[in-house]
């Protein structure tokens, strides 16, 4: 019998992940059974390398630099639970807009994303009692994180822009 429920339920997830296109949860990763790994969530947020570009705040949330004249694609390492790479934030340049992809490695998967691109630092803002902005204040996007996200660049941006991305990531953990 309890193979039988095993066997349903990851039939369940796959089903679920085919219907949404995703390929990049393994199912027989997110099994809920004492005797295998469980799924678990983690905070994630792109990083140039761990701890590059923090925020002025008391916790580990971080930025990127994109370059508006450097190569049309850069990416950017994304870090789950402060340092566990998990993948890639994939960011280009097509017109006026930024094209901005989660592209994680398998057996992870983002559940949900919030985005920001600012002109200069000071534009995260407001920021919380912790020097901290509040990814649920995002205004460049708040959604599930799946597809490409495309944002306008902000207008009168030269040289840079500052992205914030923050994602709430599902898999195993170390």
């Amino acid at each position: 019998m309890r193979k039988s429920k095993k066997i349903i339920s990851l039939l369940l997830v796959m089903l679920l992940l085919l219907a949404t296109g995703m390929s990049s949860v393994l199912a027989e990763d997110c099994v809920i059974d004492p005797c295998e790994p469980v799924c678990t969530t983690e905070t994630a947020w792109a990083a140039a390398s761990v701890g590059v570009n923090p925020f002025h705040g008391s916790n580990w949330a971080t930025y990127v630099v994109y370059n508006l004249a450097g190569p049309q694609t850069q990416t950017f390492p994304l870090y789950a639970g402060q340092d566990q790479y998990v993948g890639n934030l994939v960011v280009g340049k097509y017109g006026d807009d930024l094209h901005i992809s989660y592209a994680v490695i398998s057996g992870f998967m983002v559940t949900k994303a919030q985005i920001q691109v600012v002109k200069t630092y000071n534009d995260f803002g407001p920021f919380l009692k912790n020097g901290n902005p509040a990814p649920g204040r995002f205004t460049s996007y708040k959604g599930g994180g799946l597809g490409t996200i495309v944002i306008p660049i902000p207008a009168g941006a030269v040289g840079t822009v500052l992205i914030a991305a923050h994602a709430d990531v599902s898999g195993v953990f170390n």
